[in-house]
């Protein structure tokens, strides 16, 4: 029965279904959340693995530039042999 309610949602639910497709993807702390369980970092593949590849590599890009803006982690690049991977680890939080 839940999928028909699904399957043709009121104008307020697609309304709200189309907003939160803008929204970053870190909005509830799952990227962080992550990468402070991982103190070494995790490279965007791994952060993708985490998430059980339920969000598109577009999303997890604009979530991880806006925690970098915040200041909430740190990119460095590292040699693969080919294309450089950037490891993304999470930074200390602030003192009190």
């Amino acid at each position: 029965m839940a999928a028909d309610r699904l399957s043709e949602p009121d104008e307020g639910c697609q309304a709200a279904a189309e907003s939160l497709a803008d929204e970053p993807i870190d909005e509830d702390g799952q990227i962080h959340a992550a990468l402070s369980e991982h103190p070494g970092g995790l490279t965007r593949s791994q952060i993708s693995q985490t998430l059980n590849h339920n969000q598109t590599a577009g999303q997890i890009d604009h979530a991880l530039h806006a925690l970098h803006t915040a200041g909430r982690v740190i990119a460095t690049r590292i040699p693969t042999g080919g294309r450089p991977a950037q490891l993304w680890t999470a930074t200390p939080p602030p003192s009190a």
